[in-house]
């Protein structure tokens, strides 16, 4: 049996660990996007694909790199050895968050034991398709959106599939940056692997098990134990995203019952041939991080906080599109305004609730499905495609709580940060600011610029 003191001194090796990958990733990669922005992540797995911890800024990665984990278990289980290194960019078929966002995928032996799984992942600058970037709003299928990859080897027991890369560099713009970026990943992640093996080796492969579950299950009951604060009951929410003059219903219908949340989307509106259609995966990917401030608060974001909500999507309905409906961007607009109704349920939850610790961080609506990313693309000085990721337009504003103003540059009272990206060494762009304030007086404001109101709204 793992003491407390053990187990805590081997939750903190493995997050600096995830996070010694993570700053690998940042420090080989050569994009601003995420040599400078910081999009990209590691994530440590369970050998079934379990989150266990998670490293880098992009927190929404973590739980969604375990449906790749899955998916390469399914097809190549038998397979499996030390030194492969897989791929998946496919949102059908084992994927992250969408085909531009790659996840590398490599397994930790123990002699020849599968200890643990290493995920890396970043955005990627193109994956090809009908436009520079590879989000293309006028696609109506995923065929034309992006180089989509199932799990395939790019090296197998440590020789390097050339053809693979072959492949990948003939489909895709930018080709030696991408492939820069790409390998920054198996930086980051060999350098997760060997300390990951470093560590198994000291504690013993049955030890390393069960820490790395009891980790999960100390979260679970927890989370479960806070869930329990809640008021026993149904909440209902409910939004709109819009399209082009095109409406899509988003409803959630929380269920709080003993210790336990479900997230009911049954109603969305049908699959879209716009490229936001979404995945069940995805939607949880993203409440999971949003639910951690207010359930799991003090706790490892690892597995048990996923394992104590459920969430229903219909399957052909937009939040569980089904092949070939395009799938450029499944996090965000349709994504993110399912995080939003389901947290503004969760909030309704709360407040009905005067006992529950989550109360010192009830918050309004969030902003989250306003946000955007703007590619810039064009020719290089060598003639050849060259292109940005602009994350500026994710600086959206989030709403007041409670007990205190809103903020100017996060979606989101609680939680993480945004990514914003430095490109003034490779563009025009010379200089960028929040603007003043431009809202009401009011004891808490939302969006809130620091200082004296513009004259016109004193």
């Amino acid at each position: 049996m793992v003491d407390p003191i053990t187990l805590e001194v081997l939750r903190c090796k493995l997050e600096a660990v995830a996070g010694d990958g993570s700053r690998t990733i940042i420090r080989t990669a050569i994009s601003p996007l995420v040599a400078e922005a910081g999009d990209c992540s590691c994530t440590i797995y369970s050998p079934e694909g379990d989150l266990v911890v998670g490293g880098g800024m992009v927190q929404i990665h973590f739980h969604v790199g375990g449906n790749g984990i899955r998916e390469i278990l399914a097809r190549h289980g038998n397979s499996i050895a030390p030194g492969d290194i897989f791929l998946v960019n496919d949102p059908y078929n084992g994927g992250g968050l969408h085909a531009q966002d790659i996840f590398i995928h490599m397994p930790v032996f123990e002699q020849d034991h599968l200890a643990a799984w290493v995920g890396a992942s970043a955005h990627m600058m193109d994956m090809g398709g009908m436009v520079p970037g590879s989000f293309c709003t006028a696609a109506t299928e995923a065929y034309q959106e992006a180089l989509r990859f199932p799990p395939v080897r790019l090296s197998r027991a440590g020789v390097e599939q050339g053809d693979v890369w072959s492949i990948l560099r003939n489909n895709i713009r930018m080709a030696s940056t991408i492939e820069m970026d790409m390998r920054s990943l198996i930086s980051g992640a060999n350098v997760t692997r060997a300390e990951i093996e470093k560590i198994v080796a000291d504690h013993g492969a049955e030890m390393f098990l069960e820490a790395t579950t009891k980790l999960a299950r100390l979260t679970e009951q927890e989370v479960r134990r806070r869930i329990g604060e809640l008021e026993p009951g149904t909440y209902r929410a409910a939004a709109w995203a819009e399209w082009s003059h095109e409406l899509f219903h988003i409803p959630c219908e929380l269920t709080v019952a003993a210790d336990q949340l479900t997230f009911d989307f049954s109603g969305a509106s049908p699959q879209s041939t716009h490229f936001f259609n979404s995945k069940p995966y995805i939607v949880k990917s993203l409440l999971g991080v949003q639910l951690a401030p207010y359930l799991a608060k003090a706790l490892p974001l690892n597995e048990g906080l996923f394992r104590s909500f459920t969430i229903r999507c219909e399957p052909g309905s937009i939040l569980d599109a089904q092949m070939p409906a395009p799938i450029g961007g499944p996090h965000l607009g349709i994504g993110q305004t399912a995080m939003e109704v389901a947290m503004r349920a969760l909030n309704l939850a709360i407040s009905a609730s005067p006992g529950a610790s989550a109360r010192e961080n009830m918050a309004g609506p969030s902003s989250a499905s306003s946000l955007a990313v703007v590619t810039l693309a064009g020719k290089g000085l060598d003639g050849q495609p060259i292109g940005w990721l602009m994350t500026e337009a994710a600086a959206t504003a989030a709403s007041a709580g409670h007990d205190r103003d809103g903020i100017e540059t996060t979606y989101q009272l609680v939680g993480s940060g945004i990514l914003v990206s430095t490109a003034e060494q490779k563009s025009a762009i010379r200089r960028r600011k929040t603007r003043p304030s431009c809202y009401m007086p009011g004891e808490w404001r939302e969006g809130v610029a620091r200082g004296p109101l513009p004259p016109a709204l004193v």
